[in-house]
């Protein structure tokens, strides 16, 4: 290998994504601790079964990788080309190589040692995100299990996670394998209370949330097993049709009441309510999914660290040492609030600005961008959302007896629009047109709320 200058090294990992993130004080020390080896034609990177020691970015040339089963019959061939990573997986996990890596010609890579790599990984939250969305892709690709759990299809991504379709072997059960990012794995306090809290959590039984079956670690990270839900997320729904109707946003709201109501009493906070965290299944009922950051009432902030998302956290989420239950109900009345008007009351790119406004600021009445939302909806979003606990409905309970009921399981749906495409072509092209229809299948996978039908005609 031509000799390189750290400096080169350096501009050449400003362009990988694994380190696009990083300030460059951090680039230019990783420059000077990674080594540059060459690799002939035919030579093993890594081999199958043993102890990973090192990763590699492909600087220069390609690297055939042949993915076997457990038989030894050859499943697929993959290639990397320059600026892919490679053997990354053994230093995240602690397993043995799953592949032999073979240069298919003169190649050159940059190579991470272990010790390099694990405080590369521990330092950057950015590189363990990169690292926890390449493994989701590798998890896709092959026949992989989690514990005991068979994934069995591609993964959808979550704010700090990506989640499975996959099977319980003895049961053959439907189930969702949820995979937090490294970046929080790597906290072992965090993972130690998320673990806590998903044995709470996994004794909910209500029909409008998600049940939990299960927790494993596996592959350096923590994952938890749901109920496999079919459906369409909230968040989608909205961009869908733009804004709900006042009687969908009503079933929405008693079904979630009822829900928080029981999780409330059981002594859990959800402490995280959205859109993307509510399902809705075809027959209208509603799932309220992750209670990763629940926790219980009473218990201190500084115990579990401030989280949630910006524009739905409660003043007192984010003020108080101590939250209950009226702090879902603040979040309720903005979920509310997006869910008749399309969009959030207080919308900002830089998320301090919207923490300072659910702090200081009075959410607006939703009926005066549209006139036409029932008085009963406007006035639970302001009674909802008022800035002092004290002040706001008292608890689900009293949601429940304002709006009217227990909640129906109504129709959800929005109206569809189809859009056709037609392929002609040669049939010698038949593969190449084969291939760009299962790239097209393995995108459309991943949005729940699209559906492909693909017929072959001949003409």
């Amino acid at each position: 290998m031509t000799t390189l200058s750290y400096q080169e090294i350096e501009r050449f990992l400003q362009g990988n994504p694994l380190f696009k993130e990083l300030p460059p004080h951090a680039l230019a020390e990783i420059a000077r601790k990674v080594t540059p080896q060459h690799f002939p034609p035919e030579t093993h990177l890594v081999r199958r079964g043993e102890e990973g020691h090192s990763a590699f970015i492909l600087y220069r040339g390609r690297v055939r990788v042949p993915l076997v089963d457990d038989q030894g019959h050859l499943r697929l061939v993959i290639l990397l080309k320059e600026g892919d990573i490679l053997g990354e997986m053994a230093l995240i996990t602690g397993e043995p190589r799953v592949a032999d890596a073979i240069a298919e010609e003169e190649t050159d890579a940059l190579v991470i040692r272990r010790e390099i790599f694990e405080e590369i990984f521990h330092r950057y939250p950015s590189v363990a995100r990169f690292l926890t969305s390449l493994l989701a892709h590798r998890i896709s690709e092959g026949q992989h299990h989690i514990g005991k759990y068979r994934v069995v299809k591609g993964h959808m991504r979550g704010g700090t996670s990506f989640i499975f379709q996959g099977i319980h072997p003895g049961l053959n059960r439907a189930v969702a394998i949820k995979m937090l990012s490294h970046a929080l794995s790597m906290d072992s306090e965090f993972v130690r209370r998320l673990q806590k809290e998903a044995y709470i959590i996994a004794a909910l039984k209500h029909p409008n949330i998600v049940e939990v079956y299960d927790t494993e670690w596996a592959l350096g990270t923590f994952f938890i097993i749901m109920e496999f839900l079919e459906g369409t997320p909230l968040d989608i729904l909205i961009d869908r049709q733009g804004r709900l109707s006042p009687a969908q946003c009503r079933s929405i709201l008693l079904q979630l009441a009822s829900a928080l109501g029981y999780a409330h009493r059981c002594g859990i906070v959800h402490r995280d309510i959205k859109p993307a965290n509510i399902n809705i299944e075809p027959n209208g009922r509603v799932k309220l999914m992750d209670f990763g950051i629940a926790c219980t009432a009473g218990q201190a902030q500084r115990e579990m660290g401030c989280f949630g998302t910006p524009a739905y956290m409660s003043p007192d989420q984010i003020l108080s040492d101590n939250i209950d239950g009226r702090s879902d109900i603040y979040t309720l009345g903005i979920l509310c609030y997006k869910m008749l008007t399309g969009h959030v009351p207080f919308a900002d790119e830089d998320p301090q600005k919207i923490i300072r406004a659910h702090i200081r600021r009075q959410v607006p009445p939703p009926a005066t961008h549209f006139p036409d939302i029932p008085e009963d909806l406007n006035e639970f979003v302001l009674r909802a959302t008022r800035k002092k606990p004290g002040e706001r409905f008292q608890s689900m309970e009293e949601v429940l007896h304002f709006l009217g009921g227990r909640g129906e399981e109504i129709s959800l749906s929005a109206p569809w629009r189809v859009a056709n495409l037609t392929l002609l072509f040669d049939p010698t092209l038949e593969t190449v047109v084969r291939e760009i229809v299962q790239n097209l299948r393995q995108e459309v996978e991943k949005y729940p709320a699209i559906r492909l039908g693909i017929a072959e005609i001949d003409v």
